[in-house]
């Protein structure tokens, strides 16, 4: 399924993003970097980004030049209590 959609992030959204990413409680690294998940390292300097130099509104406003699309596939099993995949992509 294709389906056109248009972006749209209110003001206090974003406010909210920015807080919460502010209160982030890091966790102490465990073992080597990727061996247990998320580096802490760079997860710090990717909130980092976020929070200090990323421009939502310049993001939403270049998203906005071609239309956006979503397009969503879903996949289901023969297979008792499989579980159901669904794979989104916005192009």
């Amino acid at each position: 399924m294709i389906k056109p959609f248009t972006v749209s992030v209110p003001d206090p959204v974003l406010a909210d993003l920015k807080a919460r990413l502010a209160r982030t409680r890091w966790p102490d690294s465990i073992g080597k970097a990727w061996d247990y998940g998320t580096d802490v390292t760079f997860l710090r300097e990717l909130i980092d980004y976020w929070q200090n130099h990323f421009d939502p509104v310049a993001a939403v406003k270049s998203s906005i030049t071609s239309p956006q699309t979503l397009i969503s596939a879903h996949f289901t099993s023969s297979m008792p209590r499989a579980r159901i995949v669904t794979l989104n992509h916005s192009l």
